[in-house]
């Protein structure tokens, strides 16, 4: 198990929230992360490594 961590965006990209798991896999992870989507853009965290950056829908990733 690995500690995941789920951070929830303000315009800007600005931290407004976080929410932390504990997954077996980045896959399972995404599939978690997914169920949390609730309209803001996300990011998905492994440590130190960022899995996914989900953006606002309508929008695309930053480079």
């Amino acid at each position: 198990m690995q500690p995941y961590r789920l951070y929830f965006l303000r315009p800007g990209d600005h931290i407004a929230a976080v929410r932390e798991q504990m997954c077996p896999s980045d896959e399972d992870a995404l599939a978690w992360a997914a169920t949390q989507a609730d309209g803001r853009a996300m990011e998905l965290w492994c440590l130190a490594r960022r899995v996914k950056y989900f953006p606002v829908p309508g929008q695309t990733a930053p480079t």
